[in-house]
């Protein structure tokens, strides 16, 4: 399979759930077998399930090992966070929470912590799970 995409869509994600970004041609490219060429872990991409301590959930994407950066869709559209990132992080789901109205909250920085489990599914990837949480 010979699949390149420069954005990546929710869509993309149920049907392939790990993709690969390529700096060098600027494009994504679903990971199929663990022989797929990558630069560095922190060019992959997972398809995850997110949960608040609130009990929401969402679903979206980690980045890497999901300690740096993650993405949740909904609305039809993705909310990013990176630790790197803080205040564009709070204004993303900030922007999620207005956008959310059935959510009940105002600060988007109330859902955080959030816990993720992978949701690969796909031999030979295993699904593991962590915490994503914003600094203080």
């Amino acid at each position: 399979m010979n699949r390149s995409e420069k954005e990546i869509t929710y869509s993309d994600f149920v049907e392939h759930p790990v993709w690969h970004f390529d700096y060098e041609t600027e494009e994504y490219s679903p990971v199929l077998s663990l022989d797929h060429p990558i630069d560095s872990i922190d060019y992959l991409f997972y398809r995850a399930k997110f949960t608040s301590h609130q009990g929401f959930e969402f679903e979206g994407r980690l980045t890497s090992t999901g300690e740096d950066a993650i993405a949740v869709f909904r609305n039809g559209r993705w909310y990013g966070a990176n630790k790197a990132w803080k205040e564009i992080s709070i204004a993303q789901f900030d922007k999620l929470a207005l956008d959310s109205t059935d959510l009940d909250i105002s600060d988007g920085l109330r859902l955080f912590p959030l816990t993720f489990q992978t949701i690969i599914n796909q031999d030979p990837f295993i699904d593991w799970s962590g915490i994503f949480d914003l600094p203080r």
